[in-house]
């Protein structure tokens, strides 16, 4: 087994959450992969192949659905220095690892959403 960077992927914000690591899981139409969880401050959520294999997500969901759920400007919270220049998911662990792993997250009342929040 070898460590190292195997892929560089591009993502809708900057992401603070520790990434999550999931062997063998089965994302419909495409098969058992390892994946690579990613949240970000942008309120997404992705699903990467963790071998490196393709140049795009497996499969990715954002929770910002404008005007009534947007992420939270770093201004609004007093600490505009601590976490810039938005604030959205902050862990990743708890957004995906109620959600059943053969699926990505959908719609706002999934349990990835609730633990989103």
């Amino acid at each position: 087994m070898r460590f190292g960077k195997l892929a560089t992927y591009q993502l809708d914000g900057v992401a603070y959450a520790s990434p999550l690591y999931v062997a063998s899981v089965n994302i419909p139409g495409q098969g058992f992969h390892n994946v690579v969880y990613v949240a970000t401050e942008h309120d997404s959520v992705y699903a990467f192949d963790a071998d490196g294999v393709g140049p795009t997500p497996l499969w990715q969901v954002s929770f910002v659905n404008p005007p009534t759920i947007t992420t939270v400007p770093a201004t609004d919270t007093g600490e505009p220095n601590d976490i810039a220049p938005e604030i959205g998911i902050i862990t990743c662990w708890r957004v995906v690892a109620l959600y059943p792993r053969t699926q990505p997250c959908q719609g706002a009342l999934s349990p990835c959403a609730a633990a989103a929040i």
